[in-house]
């Protein structure tokens, strides 16, 4: 393993004071939020409750923070915002505290994953490739100078696998490159002795390939078919950007044989996924996800080419460059929000990919299966810690005959809490990017932390994770409906389709009413309506109702005054009765409007010439 960081973990206990505060504060889009730290919340707040929690965190006790507040907003509306920050605590939120850990818990997390059994296993069946690709992380070291996998070796990787699943009911073999597909024998003699081995013991295998696609044909693509793979293609876009990336070893375009290699895979009936490495030369993300968009592709995901702490390549995002990937990102999370607001329902997007784990802590454990499920064997019979260590032996964690060495595990996976342990005082240390730990590597052998730059860009970068966070909640409704949160719902539980309709005579009155309720009434939809899918909501409230540019329901007919999802509409729409409320009507039956009704018509609809009159 080379020689040890010299960088201990702090001791750090486990206390009822975190390091890091409750919440972050920061303002995003001239919008005021607050990070829970703890439960990973994000909170929309107003300036009151900014002011607030602000002098909270400056050490204030609650009521000299509301004193304060009382001679600069209010009385009225700090009441008000007391009794949220009150209501937000009860469900947990803003107080903490944010675990820590100190040397013991990560010994014991290290004892326990030495000794995890695992049923994975990944084989760098090729340590050649037909590509040159120009940001390619393996041309730092020696990857690439073994050839292809001897069938020995092949064999004893399957065999390495079924002793370390020897209790588990399946193994799974994903197998890497270099270009994998250039030993299609070597690959067909490890399925063939994994299926052996498998009927045996009465397992299941199950296998994986990641492939450029130059060398897909369709019996290449039969073959891939009928075993199970799931195939992941290295696709890097339309035809510049890809070529200039991603050359044949003669220094000819590739894109052409890519694509060949991916129709040949879908015509096959494989659900590809797409992995697309983002250059600096290429930061226009939205681009990149029209290009594969337009080319059907279902699943795919957008990575950045980072290097290591200690190798950044010329195509590697520097930097300079981490504001404008931002940019596009924030583009690509809008256009998914506005899209799913609109009631479209199929997305192909690579905002979709992150948004499983966005609401959840990543632990102070491993952001992966490093040395466990990704443990990677060389053509040679070297284990390493996942993929990208092919080639730095001072990271080799055994062979495929003695197996992983604890000893050598251990050391590896110290250094790397002993890095992540000087996060602790992080406030974005349960969200943060940095994680990967072949980026946090040297050639030396050595973890070391991530420079102040690429910190201060992953803070940032989850500053941007707002409006992810929003568009997550409006995809699966997991946040509660406290206005502090930014989201709205009908919490209401009853069936939209059961309730007793209103008897208001819309249909005698709407010539003098103009379907007021339907511009000037602001509501929210209910989880029904959520789940439906057919009532759209707005973009920037989830879940108030939608509304045209100016104030009218989109579902409202401009030339009729009716509804056009009268049949699907929200619950409150259904109950709601115009005759009793006196913003609409002074008198019902007399038709005649009420002041503030009055105003809004004349409002909204006097310079509409393309409105029908009050015939």
């Amino acid at each position: 393993m080379g020689q040890s960081t010299g960088r201990r973990a702090t001791p750090m206990t486990h206390r009822t004071t975190p390091l890091v505060p409750a919440c972050h504060l920061f303002v995003h889009r001239g919008v005021p939020f607050a990070f829970d730290c703890a439960k990973l919340v994000f909170l929309k707040l107003d300036e009151v409750s900014y002011a607030l929690l602000e002098r909270l965190q400056a050490g204030a006790t609650f009521g000299a923070a509301l004193t304060a507040l009382e001679k600069q907003f209010d009385p009225e509306a700090v009441e008000r915002v007391a009794g949220d920050i009150a209501l937000l605590r009860r469900q947990g939120l803003l107080t903490g505290p944010v675990t820590t850990y100190d040397d013991a818990d990560y010994e014991r997390q290290i004892g326990r994953l030495v000794k995890m059994s695992t049923n994975k296993i990944e084989l760098y069946l090729a340590e050649a490739c037909n590509l040159r690709c120009r940001y390619c992380y393996v041309a730092e070291n020696d990857a690439m100078h073994n050839g292809l996998m001897p069938w020995e070796v092949a064999k004893a990787a399957v065999d390495l696998v079924f002793r370390r699943g020897a209790a588990m009911d399946s193994i799974q073999i994903t197998f890497f490159g270099g270009e994998p597909l250039l030993n299609m024998d070597g690959l067909r003699f490890v399925v063939d002795h994994a299926r052996r081995r498998c009927r045996a013991a009465g397992k299941r295998a199950r296998f994986a390939v990641v492939t450029n696609g130059s060398r897909v044909d369709e019996q290449t693509a039969t073959f891939l078919r009928e075993n199970g793979f799931a195939v992941t293609l290295s696709f890097d876009g339309p035809p510049e950007v890809h070529n200039r990336m991603r050359p044949f070893a003669n220094g000819r375009p590739s894109f052409d044989a890519t694509m060949s290699g991916a129709n040949a895979l879908r015509g096959a009936g494989i659900d590809l996924f797409v992995r697309c490495t983002v250059t600096r030369h290429c930061l226009d993300t939205p681009k990149l996800v029209c290009f594969f968009r337009d080319q059907g592709f279902e699943h795919f995901q957008l990575t950045r080419s980072e290097g290591r702490v200690d190798m950044i390549g010329p195509h590697d995002l520097g930097p300079s460059d981490w504001a404008i990937a931002r940019g596009h990102e924030g583009r690509l999370a809008d256009e998914l929000l506005h899209s799913l607001s609109a009631g479209s329902r199929k997305h192909r997007t690579p905002v979709l990919i992150s948004l499983d784990e966005i609401h959840h802590c990543r632990s102070a454990g491993l952001p992966c299966g490093v040395t466990r499920g990704v443990t990677t064997i060389d053509a040679e019979g070297k284990l390493y810690p996942c993929h990208r260590y092919v080639g730095m032996d001072k990271f080799v964690i055994g062979d495929i005959w003695e197996g992983v060495s604890r000893e050598r595990q251990a050391t590896y996976l110290r250094e790397f809490f002993a890095v992540r342990s000087a996060c602790q005082g992080c406030w974005a240390r349960n969200v943060c990017e940095v994680h990967c730990p072949w980026y946090l590597s040297t050639a030396e052998g050595r973890v070391v932390s991530p420079p102040e730059w690429r910190c201060r860009e992953a803070k940032a970068n989850e500053e941007l994770a707002t409006r992810q966070r929003e568009l997550l909640t409006a995809l699966v409704g997991s946040r509660d409906a406290h206005p502090g949160l930014g989201v709205t719902l009908d919490r209401k539980e009853n069936d939209k389709y059961a309730v007793q309709s209103a008897t208001a005579d819309c249909a005698n009155r709407w010539h003098v009413c103009r379907a007021i309720c339907c511009y000037a009434l602001s509501f929210s939809i209910s989880e029904q309506d959520v789940a439906e899918g057919l009532v759209q909501w707005d973009a920037d409230r989830p879940y108030r109702i939608a509304r045209e540019p100016d104030g009218k329901c989109v579902h409202l007919d401009r030339e009729k005054y009716q509804c056009t999802l009268r049949e699907h509409r929200p619950r409150i729409c259904r109950i709601y009765d115009c005759r009793n409320d006196r913003r609409i009507w002074k008198e019902y039956d007399g038709l005649v409007l009420a002041d503030w009704a009055a105003r809004e018509i004349a409002k909204r609809f006097a310079s509409c010439a393309g409105d029908r009159g009050a015939d």
